[in-house]
């Protein structure tokens, strides 16, 4: 499990080679230049795929204080705590993609009344509980406010260039790492499973995430 203090000693000691915090309150120059970062940093590396723990589920009715000025019927409000886009159905099962919707900002317009979607989320419980950060996303993010506050910590340009070739390998392990789960969730029945009970078709959420 994930902790801010953790974050704060991979950007510090595992990415740009200076001396670990001993706590994330400790009255140093260091602690400050990530603190100044911290929270954006947290949303970039959020923003950068769908990532499944980050990941929740709800249905959309038309916003009737929205006009589209044209084309679509109907406009819809994201929620408050929306970063990225994932999947947009009009079954609660996410199996019927919804085809009829343009994506703006946080504003999704459709001619239907209604339709479910699923995004990522900066929700406390989501985004942005780092207790739940997974192993390779919480090395990304480690990275990621080593690149943030890399000029200022080092006084390096240099060091900063080569920490971010460092994030981007971190990022994309953790997106394989993320998609490598996805696979293992989601994976069909093998054949003693069907035989045992039969085929099976999964059925509507009833829970959501």
């Amino acid at each position: 499990m994930a902790t801010k203090l953790e974050l704060y000693n991979k950007a510090l000691v595992t990415y740009l080679g200076t001396r670990r915090l001993a706590s994330e309150v400790e009255n140093v120059a260091g602690r400050f230049a990530l603190d100044a970062v911290y929270n954006q940093a947290l949303l970039y590396v959020l923003a950068e795929a769908n990532w499944k723990f980050a990941t929740r589920s709800t249905k959309l009715l038309a916003d009737g204080s929205i006009t589209p000025a044209w084309g679509l019927k109907y406009g819809f409000t994201l929620p408050d705590d929306y970063v990225r886009l994932a999947a947009i159905s009009a079954s609660p099962d996410f199996t019927d993609e919804l085809d009829d919707y343009r994506h703006a900002d946080h504003l999704i317009y459709s001619n239907s009344t209604s339709f479910y979607v699923e995004y990522v989320s900066k929700d406390p419980a989501y985004g942005l509980n780092i207790g739940a950060f997974p192993p390779a996303y919480a090395e990304a993010v480690g990275a990621w406010l080593a690149v943030a506050c890399g000029l200022e910590v080092t006084k390096d340009r240099g060091t900063r260039a080569d920490v971010e070739v460092l994030y981007k390998q971190r990022v994309a392990r953790a997106k394989t790492q993320d998609a490598i789960e996805d696979r293992v969730k989601r994976a069909p029945p093998g054949r003693f499973l069907r035989a045992r009970f039969g085929n099976w078709r999964r059925g509507p959420l009833t829970d959501w995430r």
